[in-house]
């Protein structure tokens, strides 16, 4: 029977990996990979050797109807060539970002078995390490480039925010636009917690916890993960 196995992977420490995750990785026929470059040091960390291939989801749309014929040949021909498939992420949990949603698709549509190898994520990660009960919760994914886009957001939170519907609302951002992001916050949210969690599981990893209005420019280097909390 065919399988696709969606495998996480590290978001800093070649370590945080299972004895579930290295096994796939070893048995299965081949491996999708978000990004190569970044897979092949995990296999050659752990000394696999197995064929694999670079597969992007955002490259597919099953909404587009005229892409559905290249994308149902593409994926036909990947599964009548081998029969266990491993999609693992560049970094953390697959589905979260950058999701696989048109190759799990087309899984369910053909009656392909899917498993899933849990493992590391950004956002339990720093819900882990989180000082104040953050349930429930939003996840935003990273913040939109456009203003107006991450304003929408801010309106949208300011009423779960009031109407006490949510305790916290978490996203990603880049070291580049980070300070831009949270000066934006700041003007609705100035008297709010944040965590903010860098460099996640690495070797200079930091939880800094303050109010908005007392955040400094942060480094640009690394992600971040932030939680952004509802006032008690």
């Amino acid at each position: 029977m065919k399988k696709l196995y969606l495998c996480s992977s590290p978001i800093g420490n070649l370590n945080d990996v299972s004895f579930r995750l290295l096994d796939t990785l070893k048995k299965v026929d081949l491996i999708l990979a978000e990004n190569p470059n970044i897979t092949i040091k995990l296999l050659n960390f752990y000394n696999i050797k197995k064929r694999m291939i670079k597969f992007h989801d955002s490259d597919l749309s099953i909404y587009n109807q005229n892409l559905n014929g290249n994308i149902n040949m593409k994926l036909m021909k990947i599964f009548s060539e081998v029969d266990e498939v491993a999609y693992i992420s560049s970094a953390g949990t697959p589905n979260l970002e950058d999701p696989p949603v048109n190759l799990v698709n087309y899984c369910y549509k053909n009656s392909i078995e899917i498993d899933v190898i849990v493992g590391p994520s950004a956002l339990t990660a720093a819900l882990s390490a989180s000082p104040f009960y953050h349930t429930p919760f939003i996840f935003l994914g990273f913040l939109p480039k456009k203003l107006n886009q991450i304003k929408k957001i801010i309106n949208h939170i300011k009423e779960y925010f009031s109407s006490d519907v949510i305790k916290s609302a978490i996203f990603f951002e880049s070291p580049y636009r980070i300070n831009e992001s949270l000066n934006i916050f700041k003007d609705y949210f100035f008297d709010n917690y944040v965590l903010i969690a860098h460099e996640l599981t690495k070797i200079n990893q930091k939880f800094i916890l303050k109010k908005l209005k007392d955040i400094d420019n942060l480094i640009n280097k690394g992600e971040y993960t932030v939680i952004l909390y509802n006032k008690d």
